[in-house]
């Protein structure tokens, strides 16, 4: 039971931590988008694509990296590693 306790602890941790910085990268694609399509002057196609492609990896990197976390602590990893 206090094993599950720290397991779904853990677990809420990433995905808490995920979900903040993941709304901090969707805000600021979402504001340069919303910006691109509704300004007179709007920035080249290509200044929006690189912008959208530099926002869009680090969303992608924290959906594989709460995937990994979530399948390490389900997995025991690092209670094995405590033990040594």
């Amino acid at each position: 039971m206090q094993n599950e306790m720290k397991k779904s602890k853990k677990i809420l941790g990433a995905i808490f931590s995920s979900l903040a910085f993941g709304v901090f990268f969707l805000a600021m694609t979402f504001s340069i988008t919303f910006f691109q399509f509704t300004e007179e002057e709007a920035l080249p196609m290509g200044a929006y694509v690189f912008l959208m492609i530099i926002f869009g990896l680090p969303l992608l990197g924290i959906i594989i990296n709460l995937i990994l976390r979530i399948k390490e602590v389900l997995g025991g990893e690092e209670d094995e590693a405590s033990k040594y």
